[in-house]
């Protein structure tokens, strides 16, 4: 088979190279809950709180805008009910504040409301024990979103240095500052409006069906504008709206 042959393709060096990189970040999270369920004869009824805080700090942070902790809050309330375990009704509230409106806009709140009827319990279905399970559902509300395109603080602006210019015959430059966000007033939540009607069927214990039909609507979406020219000179800008 002949004997194996080598090639020096690199040439390494006399020490290895040696080099570090550190972060982390530390986070707080409290949340308390306080639930209710009870049945009272054909009736049953239930009922939640929920309220959370969480603080996110970086511990490289970088810039002085992320070193500012990342604050949120929310709390959340749900009641229920149900009539033989036929009739079942549900309302829910959420509230979430965020840090990336101004205040006064800073509190998103988002409603839903749900309603379900088990036709399999009815009287009516007694004897047909091909359907094991016929419920129709139906449920409408709304939640948010907060979140902007790689930054915080949307309503506010800031600078950073950057850019200048040259003046005089022998052209001496100049270092300036120019707007890296340039805040917009009463930018406020993305909500997204949710309606859903839906089937579940179960067929002899065995298999089991569901059928949705549903619409999502989108308003005050958040976007960052790219329509102003940057011969105005917006050309390095961020400029946040709701659309």
């Amino acid at each position: 088979t002949g004997a194996p042959s080598f090639e020096r393709v690199r040439n390494g060096q006399n020490f290895l190279g040696y080099g570090q990189y550190s972060t982390g970040e530390r986070v707080m999270y409290l949340e308390g809950n306080l639930s209710y369920d009870r049945t009272f004869g054909d009736h049953t009824i239930g009922g939640l709180l929920v309220g959370t805080i969480r603080n996110r700090q970086l511990g490289t942070a970088g810039n002085v805008k992320n070193s500012i902790p990342f604050r949120y809050q929310s709390a959340a309330a749900r009641v229920t009910y149900a009539f033989r375990d036929k009739y079942l009704f549900e309302v829910n509230m959420g509230a979430t504040g965020s840090e990336n409106f101004e205040p006064g806009k800073r509190w998103g709140f988002f409603p839903a409301v749900a309603a379900g009827w088990v036709i399999s319990k009815e009287k009516f279905m007694e004897g047909m024990d091909f359907f094991s399970l016929l419920k129709l559902r139906a449920s409408y509300g709304s939640t948010g979103n907060d979140a902007i395109y790689q930054d915080r603080f949307g309503y506010l602006t800031y600078l950073e240095s950057g850019n200048g210019i040259s003046f005089g015959s022998s052209p001496q430059f100049y270092g300036g500052n120019y707007a890296r966000v340039i805040g917009t007033e009463d930018l406020t939540w993305e909500t997204s409006h949710k309606s859903n009607v839906g089937l579940d069927v179960g067929i002899a214990n065995v298999i089991n069906l569901t059928v949705d039909v549903f619409k999502d609507r989108r308003k005050d979406i958040l976007i960052q504008r790219r329509s102003i020219s940057s011969i105005g000179g917006f050309g390095e800008s961020f400029i946040f709206s709701n659309m």
